[in-house]
Order: C-alpha cells, then sequence, then structure tokens
C-alpha cells in the first residue's frame, strides 16, 4: 500500500496500514517535533545575534546594598566569595511573585553560609575595637 510520509512527504510503500513515516529517521523527527524543512541553521541554534542594547543602569536592591557594606568593612567585597555573596543578595532581592517561600528559604541560607565563609578570618573592627587598640598602642607607647 503506498503512502506519504507525514514528514518528508516522500511517497513509501506501507507494510501496515498505520504507518505514518517512510523510516526510523521521520519518525524521530516527527517525535522531536521538527517537520523536515528546518534549516541547519535553525535546527543547530547557530541563530545570528544582534547587537544588544546596553542595559538600563541597574540599582542595587537593599540587602545586596547591606551585603556590599559588611563585605567591604571586612575588605571582601572584590573576592570570589564576596562576588557569591552579592549574587546571592541581588537573587533574593529581585524575588517575584514566582518564587516559593522553599526557594526564599534556601537562598536565604545559602548567602548567610556564603556571607559567614567570605568574612572567615577578617578582623571586623568595630568602633570599640579601634579605641581599645589606640588605647592599647597609647599604653605601649608610656611604658616603652
Amino acid at each position: 500500500m503506498k503512502k506519504d510520509c507525514e514528514t518528508c512527504g516522500n511517497s513509501f510503500d506501507a507494510k501496515r496500514r498505520t504507518a505514518k513515516y517512510c523510516s526510523g529517521k521521520c519518525r524521530v523527527q516527527a517525535q522531536r517535533g521538527s517537520t523536515g524543512t528546518t534549516s541547519t541553521v535553525v535546527a543547530f541554534g547557530i541563530v545570528p545575534q544582534l547587537p544588544a542594547e546596553p542595559e538600563p543602569e541597574r540599582r542595587a536592591g537593599p540587602l545586596e546594598t547591606a551585603a556590599f557594606q559588611e563585605l567591604d568593612a571586612v575588605s571582601r567585597a572584590e573576592t570570589l566569595a564576596g562576588g557569591v555573596v552579592l549574587a546571592l543578595a541581588r537573587r533574593i532581592d529581585q524575588a517575584g511573585p514566582d518564587d516559593t517561600g522553599s526557594s526564599f528559604a534556601a537562598l536565604t541560607k545559602e548567602l548567610r553560609a556564603a556571607l559567614a565563609a567570605a568574612v572567615a578570618g577578617a578582623e571586623q573592627d568595630d568602633e570599640i575595637d579601634r579605641a581599645r587598640k589606640q588605647m592599647e598602642a597609647k599604653r605601649r607607647g608610656r611604658a616603652g
């Protein structure tokens, strides 16, 4: 029985009356949603890139700003670990209505851990610590 292939349109001898395709290649192509008329450029995703328009200047959100200030206080904002912290903070700041509570909780937990790792071992001087160090330096100066 002669039939026309639903993918390529070629005529073929069907062994069964329910046959739709002339070959396994056409069957697979149909299963993958291709009609056989797709060009190689599109099939392999080789699409010419248009020049990107410059992105509008992005403002840092409150969490990203706070994370940057904390990292900057210990001179870790420019490190790889600092970049991870800022990326996580940015992601949390940009949370939308599609984000679930569990994803938000997971991001927050990861941010906490990344921030702890980024500032680990760094001295974090606050005003009281600086005053103590100045007093100790004065005492050493008088004693020496």
